[in-house]
């Protein structure tokens, strides 16, 4: 009998330490999130979500902490991409929620969309733009998206 609870105890460790093991991080799936930063002030989206279209990915993520976003417009390929782009699709767009429930968007008038990776599901890159309402201009640096589609 103290045999079989000596064997029952080692070969439970053992189970449990291969078990911890086969939970490696390679398993884990990637973190998903959008983050930038606005003339200064860090912003990261409490939600977001991209979607395929045709040729591209279109991905907005929303700010809690005061009500705006960004939505980008993303090609399916590895790159580094102009913002705006050579079409009529906004590239990069910043948008702010009003208090009165209006929106203001600050389109790209230049700057860059870096896509580094992609697969059938996911899309990872960074951004950086000056947005223009036609009179004000925002600063969007330092942005990173890692999104499932």
């Amino acid at each position: 009998m103290k045999f079989t609870l000596r064997f029952l105890r080692i070969a439970t460790t053992v189970l449990v330490f291969a078990s911890l093991a086969a939970c490696s991080r390679k398993n884990l799936p990637p973190t998903m999130y959008m983050s930038w930063t606005v003339d200064g002030t860090n912003m990261k989206a409490e939600s977001h979500t991209a979607a395929p279209i045709g040729n591209v990915i279109i991905a907005s993520g929303t700010a809690k902490e005061t009500p705006t976003g960004i939505y980008l417009t993303l090609p399916k390929s590895v790159g580094t991409y102009p913002a705006p782009p050579s079409t009529s699709v906004d590239a990069a767009t910043y948008r702010v929620s009003n208090s009165d429930g209006t929106t203001q968007d600050y389109k790209s008038t230049s700057g860059t969309i870096v896509v580094t990776s992609i697969t059938d599901k996911t899309i990872v890159g960074t951004f950086t733009f000056t947005g223009s309402d036609g009179t004000v201009s925002k600063n969007v640096t330092n942005g990173k998206f890692s999104l499932n589609f």
